[in-house]
């Protein structure tokens, strides 16, 4: 014996593409994503809202009610992706829905927010030593590692003869800085 389920068509929606994750936005700065979406059921999808979880971040760039969508066409829906220049630098993320009563489909997003600020660091190589010996002796030849929590930044330079390092024009962002003797 066979068991068939026989079942209405509904819409069903799909992605291009399938999330927007790592994007790379600078704060103050502005870029337009636009994402495909495509009827890949066997109904139309009706009129149906696109929601965007409140954040400064991203926002609907289009108009947040979409047009009805025959099976297997598509339409575009524009996004902004727009961090204020006081937005913490990190990852911003949630999720888009697109529903009305027919359906119900959703799209993560996680966007990376980074700055354009260059700026110096400067890193002074001292240990107990330095304080307790006579004449203070800087600690040269030290291995120095900054990394940025955002992953564009990995620089290593070595300290000189007074004990320090500078490493020149460096990316605003959060930063380990591991040092080796």
């Amino acid at each position: 014996s066979v068991s068939v389920l026989v079942a209405d068509p509904e819409p069903r929606l799909s992605f291009s593409p399938s999330s927007l994750a790592g994007l790379d936005v600078a704060r103050g700065q502005q870029q337009v994503v636009d994402v495909t979406v495509l009827n890949v059921g066997g109904a139309e999808t009706g009129l149906f809202n696109v929601r965007v979880a409140r954040n400064d971040a991203l926002r609907l760039a289009s108009s947040s009610t979409v047009a009805n969508i025959m099976p297997g066409n598509s339409t575009v829906v524009s996004f902004m992706i727009a961090p204020p220049s006081a937005t913490p630098l990190g990852v911003v993320g949630g999720n888009i829905v697109f529903s009305n009563a027919l359906m119900r489909a959703s799209m993560q997003y996680s966007v990376n927010v980074i700055s354009l600020t260059l700026a110096n660091i400067t890193v002074v190589c001292q240990d107990e030593y330095t304080y307790f010996a006579p004449g203070e002796p800087a600690l040269a030849d030290v291995s120095v590692r900054i990394t940025s929590s955002d992953g564009r930044t990995n620089q290593v330079a070595t300290s000189d003869a007074n004990g320090t390092v500078t490493f020149l024009n460096v990316p605003e962002a959060l930063y380990t800085i591991r040092a080796q003797k």
